[in-house]
């Protein structure tokens, strides 16, 4: 596959999940609800623990705000070269990791990070995920030969 091709499916899918995000942001008719009752399940949404724009705060906390991030950027953004599959599955362990003790001190130790804090490792830890899906699905669409 021409790098043309995959750098084209990578921008068109990063739009579009852009798009999503804002809708649910800007609160979107159908789109916003939908996105917001996901976010529900998923997220305490403590305003305290979320960023706010422009006067409106995100539908869910810092922290997810980074995993979502994460997931997004791993995702769409070219891998490197040496970042292989084993590695990338060390990093996801990594991650899960850092995401875990993050949250058990906060929680134990009663420390309270700062949102960006949150975001941070949020972030870190869910970009190896995105990583490791786009590794799949450019092999899959190297399989098909599409």
């Amino acid at each position: 596959m021409s790098s043309f091709g995959l750098t084209t499916r990578r921008a068109v899918l990063s739009m579009l999940l852009l798009g999503g995000v804002v809708a649910v942001l800007v609160g979107v008719p159908g789109i916003g609800a939908l996105g917001r009752a996901w976010f529900a399940l998923t997220c305490h949404r403590m305003p305290e623990r979320s960023f706010a724009l422009e006067g409106m705060t995100f539908p869910v906390c810092a922290r997810c705000t980074g995993i979502y991030g994460g997931l997004l950027a791993g995702t769409v953004l070219p891998l490197p070269r040496w970042l292989t599959v084993p590695r990338i599955r060390v990093l996801s362990l990594g991650g899960l990791c850092l995401l875990l003790a993050g949250v058990l001190v906060e929680h134990h130790a009663q420390l309270d990070f700062s949102n960006a804090g949150r975001f941070a490792v949020g972030l870190a830890a869910a970009l190896p995920f995105g990583a490791r899906l786009s590794a799949m699905l450019e092999r899959k669409r190297e399989g098909s030969g599409s």
